[in-house]
């Protein structure tokens, strides 16, 4: 009985956990400081087993105290005692078993880890390192055609160098590869051409010269002769038969002293003496008109010697005023003579002027000609200079060869603007269209520039059965360069998502696409899938829902944060 009393008692549950305890501090106590932690895992788990076997504990106790402990005690003792061994070494084996399954599990979940972990960030820290969320929902992403290119030269800023005159190549200063700029002199040319215009120059500039002089004679001429004639200008001759009429005739006329004072050292040529003599002879017919007049009045003179004076008077005034007239029109007739060879001589000039210009003489190399700079064995030297700032792409010119006037010397190509040619097949012809934004990608090293359509030709090749698209790109830091394969990624048009977010908000984490999502303890990385993506743009077809709050700027710094343990990491269970 007592040893039956000792077992039920044994079997209760407070002291059999009472017993479980004793066993482990005997334990801590006998083993070695290095080999105290296997058995309190051991412990832990008995304690464990036998609390999750209590209930089971407790109905045999039960049983066993309502049994006839005296019709049984041999029965009680045999039971109790396989019991315990079998439970002893069935629960030693199940021990083992299950303590071995639960380091393995925990095993896994150490290799696995907890659940992701959470950042956790104060507004003020969200403020400081400029991390802003947004609310996912829907939006539209640009879809895109992608088109095949080519780099080549702006046919705009190309230029084709010929000489304008046939001649013998004397120097050639450039080579492929070369920039020059506007002006800049590229080979020296000697032509008979040019050395036989320049000649004829010289001959209408003398001429004109000599036109120019002629002109500047005949119209002091003119002035000067108008100053006489306007001294000599008489009033309207009267009616004749009246004496007073004659009386006042010569009374208006000015006295010969007066006339060749007043018209001293003035240049008239031949006029001056035409208009000095007739007046001088009218003059004197007058005075022995008048004489010969109060002569036969007073009957002192003849009849006939007054009838001849009075003719010679009328032959003198007749003469002179005949000069006067004449005068007045040649210095007209004759300065009018001047200004139109002058003009006929300047035509001339300029004709050849711009024969020069034609031959490819500039205007600066013309003002040497007149200002006589150009000295007579350079006459036939011609420049071939560069019309535009670029680089050589082409040279077809040898020292020493003859070239004829179309011969192609220089090809210049200004390669700061090129142009990007894309082949547009039949399928997406109707998208394409003149104004919309392309993305040109040359591949590594060369960065990806927007560009936009400025042409579509609208015929399709016969070999290629492509249209052409064009982007007129800037290229001055001289990356594109023609002959370059490039691709053309177009928007043609946007579509509406019910999920998308900005690539800024993607990041990666153990080669997986994160986004930072809001949750009670911080902002967790939720892996999600992508769907179409655009520049800019991505949606989003797995990992996150409509409504929830995630990061869309300053996703790196979190990533950044959670990998050194910053602000509070932590997990989420």
């Amino acid at each position: 009985m007592m040893n039956i009393s000792w077992i039920h008692l044994l079997n209760k549950p407070g002291v059999k956990i009472a017993g479980v305890l004793l066993v482990i501090f005997a334990l801590f106590v006998t083993l070695k400081p290095g080999e105290q932690e296997k058995p309190i895992v051991f412990a832990t788990f008995e304690q464990e087993e036998n609390l999750e076997h209590r209930d089971h504990d407790d109905r045999d106790q039960k049983s066993d105290e309502q049994g006839d402990s005296h019709d049984h005690e041999g029965g009680d003792k045999h039971d109790e005692k396989g019991e315990h061994g079998d439970h002893d070494e069935k629960g030693g084996h199940e021990e083992k078993g299950e303590h071995g399954d639960h380091e393995e599990e925990g095993g896994h979940e150490e290799e696995g880890g907890h659940e992701e972990k959470v950042v956790s960030i104060s507004l003020q820290e969200m403020a400081e390192f400029d991390i802003r969320t947004k609310t996912a929902g829907p939006g539209k992403l640009n879809t895109y055609i992608s088109l095949p290119g080519e780099i080549v030269v702006n046919a705009d800023r190309l230029a084709h160098i010929v000489p304008r005159v046939s001649g013998v190549v004397l120097k050639v200063l450039n080579n492929l590869g070369d920039v020059v700029r506007r002006g800049d002199i590229m080979a020296i040319l000697e032509s008979t051409e040019l050395g036989e215009a320049k000649t004829e120059y010289f001959q209408r500039k003398k001429q004109l010269e000599i036109s120019e002089t002629d002109l500047a004679r005949a119209r002091t001429i003119h002035d000067n002769t108008e100053v006489l004639l306007q001294i000599l200008k008489t009033p309207a001759v009267p009616e004749s038969g009246s004496e007073k009429s004659d009386i006042l005739l010569f009374k208006a006329l000015p006295d010969m002293e007066t006339v060749l004072r007043k018209t001293d050292g003035l240049d008239m040529g031949k006029n001056r003496r035409l208009l000095i003599s007739t007046y001088t002879d009218f003059l004197l017919t007058r005075e022995t008109y008048k004489r010969e007049k109060n002569l036969y009045e007073k009957k002192i003179s003849s009849q006939s010697d007054f009838i001849l004076a009075k003719s010679n008077f009328k032959k003198a005034q007749a003469t002179y005023a005949a000069t006067y007239d004449e005068v007045s029109f040649a210095i007209k007739r004759q300065l009018l003579d001047k200004v139109r060879s002058v003009e006929v001589a300047r035509t001339s000039f300029r004709a050849t002027e711009r024969h020069l210009h034609v031959l490819g003489i500039t205007q600066k190399e013309i003002q040497r000609l007149k200002d006589g700079e150009e000295e007579d064995l350079k006459l036939s030297r011609v420049r071939v200079s560069a019309p535009i700032s670029g680089t050589v792409i082409e040279k077809h010119i040898t020292l020493g060869e003859m070239l004829e006037k179309d011969a192609k010397t220089f090809v210049l190509a200004d390669l700061n603007s090129v142009w990007v040619n894309f082949s547009v097949y039949q399928k997406d012809m109707p998208l394409i269209r003149k104004g919309l934004q392309v993305i040109v990608s040359a591949g590594k090293g060369i960065p990806d520039v927007k560009g936009t359509i400025s042409y579509v030709r609208s015929l399709v090749g016969e070999e290629t059965r492509t249209a052409l698209a064009r982007v007129v790109l800037p290229n001055t830091d001289g990356l594109w360069r023609p002959g370059l394969f490039v691709t053309g990624q177009v928007v043609a048009e946007k579509i509406s998502l019910p999920l998308v977010i900005p690539k800024s908000a993607l990041q990666t984490i153990d080669e997986k696409t994160i986004v930072f999502v809001r949750t009670d303890e911080g902002f967790e990385p939720k892996p999600v899938t992508l769907g179409k993506t655009s520049e800019t743009h991505a949606q989003i077809v797995a990992g996150m829902k409509p409504g929830q709050q995630y990061v869309s700027q300053g996703a790196f710094t979190l990533k950044a944060q959670l990998a050194k343990g910053g602000f509070s990491a932590g997990h989420s269970h």
